[in-house]
């Protein structure tokens, strides 16, 4: 990723990268994915992220908001880690 700060508590699947790098996001779309994903770095707990568990045969995943269309997909690991699986635009289904 072009970022220039390391994130402390976040690490990347090669499918993120991908979808993050190929998925027709717009600059401004990457640089919201970019900020929801400093801000899940530090505190998972911010209200605009909209943490939350999936639900039924995804409910091992939990999905925050990069804003009103963009989701971020990740799993907490037992070491207090989060692995970012993908991103989308909300209506991508």
């Amino acid at each position: 990723m072009a970022g220039d700060e390391p994130f402390q508590t976040l690490d990347f699947t090669s499918t993120f990268l991908d979808e993050f790098s190929s998925k027709g996001f717009t600059r401004a779309d990457r640089r919201a994915l970019l900020r929801a994903l400093t801000t899940l770095d530090t505190t998972e707990r911010q209200p605009s992220l909209r943490v939350h568990q999936l639900g039924g045969p995804l409910r091992d995943l939990c999905s925050a908001s990069a804003s009103d269309t963009l989701r971020i997909v990740f799993i907490r690991t037992p070491d207090e880690r989060k692995v970012i699986l993908g991103c989308s635009k909300h209506d991508d289904r």
